[in-house]
């Protein structure tokens, strides 16, 4: 079972990458004159397919906002053109290539099944002329025959068949010719006679009813047929306006207690400066009281007596 979800799965992924692929724009132009943003978007689909919604879907595009405001419908004719033979097949009485020739154009019009068309010419070089069919016939062939000199007019002396040509004749009819008389009692009596016997048969054969022609015309056929149609999706983009952020007051709180850290840093050194320039005067005036006193009082070397640091106290 989760093969054949497999399956289909990718089935479907495959019909959905050709229906996009299908509408992948061939040219993609954009221009800006006179402030007016405008992108294209060309696509070249089969006669019959509509764009999809995905083609006239609004889109943003480096700070601009574009709207579908046209969509532009062109058909592309296409000629077309291939090598085309067509053979034609004829009857005629003779053979005789002078009488075959005189049944052929020497150009014909053609119309394929796709509805290709064009104009056709006779290549003399594969006419063939074949018989078209045999009929049988029958006759009747005759021979003649001479038997002269002759006593009597007796059957005996007549052969019963001869041969003409290969083939054998059969008696069919004898002529008596008389060739000396003689007057016996006045009456004239033929001494001679001469046969001419004729013979016959019958003879059959064939013979051709007449010839068929073909013949084969070629050349080039052309058509304009239309398979795609062009698109064109235009688009005007206008720029995209910055969106008002509310103000977030808590970001005002960080330059705020920074200023207010640096204030006191400040108002504490000031602080520190004045004690010290308070507490170096009191030590000028306890030094000029000692002098005026007569005492002489040396600052310890490394700065260690306190006495110093704190006036009216003496160690």
């Amino acid at each position: 079972m989760k093969k054949i979800i497999t399956i289909l799965a990718v089935l479907l992924l495959l019909s959905t990458t050709t229906a996009l692929a299908a509408e992948y724009p061939t040219e993609f132009s954009s221009t800006a004159d006179n402030g007016i943003y405008e992108i294209r978007k060309t696509y070249e689909l089969p006669v019959g397919q509509e764009p999809s919604e995905e083609v006239k879907k609004d889109f943003q595009q480096d700070g601009f906002s574009y709207v579908l405001i046209d969509l532009l419908r062109q058909e592309l004719p296409q000629q077309q053109s291939r090598d085309y033979a067509e053979t034609v097949t004829l009857d005629s009485a003779s053979k005789e290539l002078s009488d075959v020739m005189s049944l052929l154009a020497d150009t014909k019009t053609a119309t394929t099944e796709d509805g290709f068309t064009g104009t056709l010419t006779l290549d003399a070089s594969t006419i063939a002329v074949e018989p078209a069919g045999y009929k049988t016939n029958s006759w009747t062939v005759t021979a003649i025959r001479t038997y002269p000199n002759l006593s009597d007019m007796d059957m005996q002396y007549i052969p019963k068949t001869t041969t003409e040509n290969g083939r054998t004749l059969s008696f069919a009819s004898v002529d008596w010719q008389t060739d000396n008389t003689m007057n016996v009692d006045d009456y004239a009596i033929g001494d001679r006679y001469t046969a001419v016997v004729t013979y016959s048969s019958t003879a059959s054969g064939k013979s051709v009813t007449g010839y068929t022609v073909t013949a084969q015309y070629s050349g080039t056929v052309e058509k304009i047929s239309l398979d795609k149609v062009r698109y064109v999706a235009i688009f005007h983009g206008t720029p995209i306006q910055p969106e008002q952020q509310p103000m977030d007051w808590r970001y005002l709180a960080i330059p705020a207690g920074l200023l207010a850290l640096i204030g006191a840093g400040f108002a504490v050194s000031k602080l520190k400066k004045k004690g010290t320039k308070q507490h170096e005067e009191i030590q000028d005036a306890d030094y000029e009281q000692i002098s005026e006193n007569g005492a002489d009082v040396q600052p310890d070397a490394a700065g260690g007596d306190d006495s110093h640091s704190y006036p009216g106290v003496s160690t």
